[in-house]
């Protein structure tokens, strides 16, 4: 008796998702991190393929993306800026976290007895987190 077992490894699915996701680039996300508990296999509809040829395993897994501020291909930190202007810190805090690309927020407000952000926009400034 004969089994076949066709199956592949984590770098395997990596570069597969790197090539499909590198034939559809996205200027305003990158691929963060995949969610590898999230792997689920599909049965496929067709007949199994036999031979030498490709094999077609369909997937679905969960990847977080992420906004690159740095590059602000959409100016999204200008609309930013637009939302927050001589708010208070609580409400800019609250517009700031509104917003879809962004997960955390720290004000900082000088000087630290005012409780507003300044009213003229190059005062305003966005600095990135490190991890």
């Amino acid at each position: 008796m004969n089994y076949i077992v066709r199956y592949f490894t984590r770098t395997d699915l990596k570069k597969a998702l790197d090539l499909y996701l590198g034939q559809r680039p996205s200027q305003t996300l990158d691929i963060i991190s995949m969610q590898k508990n999230s792997l689920t296999f599909f049965a496929d509809q067709n007949k199994p393929i036999t031979g030498d040829v490709l094999i077609v395993m369909p997937t679905k897994m969960s990847v977080i993306r992420g906004y690159d501020f740095n590059k602000d291909y959409n100016g999204i930190k200008e609309d930013m800026k637009n939302e927050i202007i001589g708010k208070k810190k609580d409400e800019a805090q609250k517009e700031l976290l509104d917003y879809p690309e962004v997960g955390s927020v720290l004000l900082k407000i000088s000087p630290p007895r005012s409780d507003s952000i300044p009213s003229i926009r190059s005062r305003i400034r966005f600095k990135l987190a490190t991890e």
